[in-house]
């Protein structure tokens, strides 16, 4: 009985420290990475404010013959998204009820776009 008592402590023990070193992983990364559409962004939204700060809107808007597909990695607080579409999606995404908004103009008004 003593032996059996001694076995179930042993394995108590090691199973509260598996547990432990699963919690405390270093190697595991802090945010998560998520895919998304550009054709899905709301307008106004932090995600909309984030790509037109982080992107370059010019290869978008100069070369209209360009096809294809493109991927942003865009950093909104915390987390990490990889907006994805087509060359024509990304041109009417900074084409938006005709005109183009420059950074200069989102940075001014402290990120409202009018």
């Amino acid at each position: 009985m003593k032996i059996l008592k001694v076995v179930l402590v042993a394995a108590l023990v090691s199973f509260a420290m598996l547990s432990i070193a699963q919690i405390n992983d270093v190697d595991r990364p802090i945010f998560e990475s998520k895919y998304i559409s550009i054709a899905n962004v709301r307008s106004l939204s932090p995600l909309d404010y984030a790509i037109r700060m982080q992107v370059d809107p010019t290869p978008f808007l100069v070369d209209h013959n360009k096809n294809g597909f493109f991927i942003a990695n865009i950093k909104v607080e915390s987390r990490s998204y990889r907006v994805r579409g087509t060359y024509e999606q990304w041109r009417s995404f900074f084409n938006k009820k005709g005109k183009l908004i420059p950074s200069e103009t989102i940075v001014k008004n402290k990120g409202k776009i009018e």
